[in-house]
């Protein structure tokens, strides 16, 4: 049916891609105030990470630790403990090298959240974290990915970073192996 559409062969070109850019060291800030007693907190940062090399399932942990997972200290420190916000997590972004902050909170406390949002990932940085919480927080992504194979949309876009990105490993045990040591 499509053969008689008269459309010409494409060839097949190899894709490259490739992301690396200057790192800024500055911070950018924009501020929109809304008469509201609840706000959002955003925050992103630059990431120096490679695209699924070492840097990447460092920067993952990283990520999960500082506020990518339920145990997480931004959900621990900052929602639970503080109870400064309605919620708080990040999210990487290996492919823009940036890492992003979300959190819903109480306008007046704001200094006060960002302040603490700085100090978990002060924490997170300098390794000032208990190696249960580490293996639990490993723990917790192993599992996601493995239940991530069940998903029709995981799948198509493993398998979009392949094409993308020659030499993704798709299998869970490759990823395993990167994330465990």
């Amino acid at each position: 049916m499509a053969a008689g559409l008269g459309f010409a062969a494409r060839s097949a070109d190899s894709l490259t891609v490739s992301v690396d850019r200057p790192v800024s060291e500055s911070v950018a800030a924009k501020r929109d105030e809304a008469p509201v007693v609840q706000a959002k907190l955003n925050l992103g940062y630059h990431v120096d990470t490679d695209i699924y090399g070492p840097q990447f399932y460092a920067a993952s942990v990283a990520s999960a630790l500082f506020g990518g997972s339920p145990l997480s200290l931004l959900f621990t420190n900052v929602r639970e403990k503080a109870s400064l916000a309605y919620y708080a997590s990040s999210v990487l972004d290996p492919l823009r090298h940036f890492m992003m902050v979300q959190t819903g909170i109480d306008t007046a406390t704001a200094p006060r959240v960002a302040a603490l949002i700085a100090e978990q990932l002060r924490l997170v940085q300098t390794g000032e974290f208990s190696a249960d919480l580490l293996a639990n927080v490993k723990q917790g992504m192993l599992t996601s990915r493995l239940m991530a194979y069940d998903s029709p949309r995981f799948l198509a876009r493993q398998a979009l970073l392949r094409s993308l990105v020659p030499g993704v490993p798709a299998d869970y045990d490759s990823y395993a192996q990167a994330i465990a040591p």
